[in-house]
């Protein structure tokens, strides 16, 4: 605390200022972050959905058929973009028949078909049975991806699921890209507010330096009256400091005018007496 009083108050408001725009600055770009991260989220989210769904409405028939080969060129050309690339989100997608064995996987040489995709001891066996049970689609948020599941259906009966996984890397990326451009930009405008601040501090305390040392040499006895060129609280300050240093010189005159009376008036009294 001894060490903040002693700072000047010049770059303790500079400082200050410069803290409540940056504190400002800094929350709504947290915010507008945030924002972004979940509208990328969703977007992420409602794009593995898509892609499952649009696998399940075209698998039923090569999975009645037994037709692997047709399966896996489902997944493939479903999951490539508009320009027969792979996605660059994409972490794998697979068709699994209603036991949980693979019928078709983006990488077949680490999933062999007809080969369960989980052991029976894996700790995900449960989800994946709860899963291949689902009458709806829907969507689950896994550690560095979202992972959209969709039942493949005939005649009301399942016949199994299909799980498509796309990667949040890219997402966490372009935040932390986010993050990164926030916190320079905060940095930035606390640089520019201190200096603005310091300025600005600086030419309003400069006339309050100047009160300050007037009062100084007014004890001395040294009367300086002092400019008013400003009609806000300072200039008001300083007006008040002018008259009362008038005062006291009128005061000082007085004093010395009735001392210099009472020195003669001893006088007359010694020279009659």
């Amino acid at each position: 605390m001894r060490f903040l009083s002693s700072l000047s108050l010049a770059f303790k408001l500079s400082f200050v200022l410069s803290l409540i725009v940056t504190s400002v600055a800094a929350a709504i770009g947290g915010a507008m972050i945030d924002r972004d991260r979940q509208r990328l989220r969703e977007g992420l989210r409602e794009k593995a959905l898509l892609l499952a769904r649009s696998i399940a409405v075209i698998a039923p028939e090569p999975m009645l058929r037994d037709d692997h080969w047709t399966l896996y060129k489902t997944l493939r050309e479903i999951t490539r973009g508009p320009r027969h690339d792979p996605e660059t989100t994409l972490v794998t997608a697979m068709i699994l028949d209603s036991e949980g064995r693979v019928l078709a996987h983006l990488f077949p040489a680490l999933y062999p078909i007809k080969l369960p995709l989980l052991s029976d001891d894996s700790p995900e066996r449960p989800r994946l049975l709860a899963e291949l049970g689902m009458k709806d689609s829907t969507v689950f948020n896994g550690q560095g991806f979202i992972e959209g599941v969709s039942p493949v259906q005939a005649r009301g009966k399942n016949l199994g699921l299909v799980k498509v996984q796309l990667s949040t890397l890219e997402m966490e990326r372009k935040t932390a890209e986010a993050i990164v451009s926030m916190l320079l930009l905060s940095t930035g405008i606390a640089l520019t507010g201190i200096f603005i601040g310091s300025i600005w501090s600086i030419r309003t305390l400069r006339p309050l330096r100047t009160l300050a040392q007037s009062m100084e040499e007014l004890g001395r006895g040294v009367l300086h009256p002092l400019p008013v060129s400003r009609g806000d609280e300072i200039g008001q300050l300083i007006a008040s400091f002018n008259r009362m240093a008038n005062e006291l010189e009128e005061k000082r005159k007085l004093a010395g005018e009735l001392a210099a009376n009472e020195k003669v008036i001893a006088l007359g009294r010694i020279a009659a007496g």
